[in-house]
């Protein structure tokens, strides 16, 4: 099966909705960097944010990049994206092995506390970048925190969550 981005709109375009299945991107991925299970989980989570939010950008020249600096072992990820689907990213450390929390990898573990930085580069008319903490908690929901940027290009914030 192919990977795929559905889209949705609802209340008069007010209300967008996205979905993707990024099997064969993230195992590509895998097999490139040569990725242990939990650093590939955490590049795929990123890698499919990135996919999703550079779907949503209007021009042909324009490029997203997500980048999270960390404290955990994995030391850090960047994505970057663009809006025909096309995206690319590696995590610092591609070798980190933890043991399972919960019966479940520990991305958050892996992660431990850091920024993410999200940058949109708009060809040549702005640059426009949003900066949030993360608290090793909360860093398995990396995803989520990216999908609450989504509208959100012109802030430059450093709240903590």
């Amino acid at each position: 099966m192919n990977d795929y981005i559905v889209r949705a709109t609802a209340g008069n375009a007010q209300i967008r909705a996205f979905a993707a299945v990024t099997t064969n991107l993230v195992e590509e991925a895998r097999e490139h960097h040569g990725t242990s299970p939990v650093a590939t989980a955490a590049l795929g989570r990123l890698l499919t944010g990135g996919v999703m939010m550079g779907s949503m950008m209007k021009n042909d020249t324009d490029m997203l990049t997500i980048q999270i600096q960390c404290s955990g072992q994995i030391e850090g990820l960047t994505v970057t994206a663009d809006s025909k689907g096309n995206v690319k990213g590696y995590a610092f450390n591609p070798d980190v092995m933890l043991p399972a929390k919960n019966g479940k990898l520990d991305v958050g573990g892996a992660l431990g506390q850091g920024v993410m930085t999200i940058i949109k580069d708009m060809d040549s008319r702005s640059h426009i970048q949003a900066r949030q903490f993360c608290r090793q908690e909360r860093s398995q929901r990396i995803l989520l925190i990216i999908l609450q940027h989504l509208n959100r290009y012109r802030l430059l914030s450093d709240l903590e969550f």
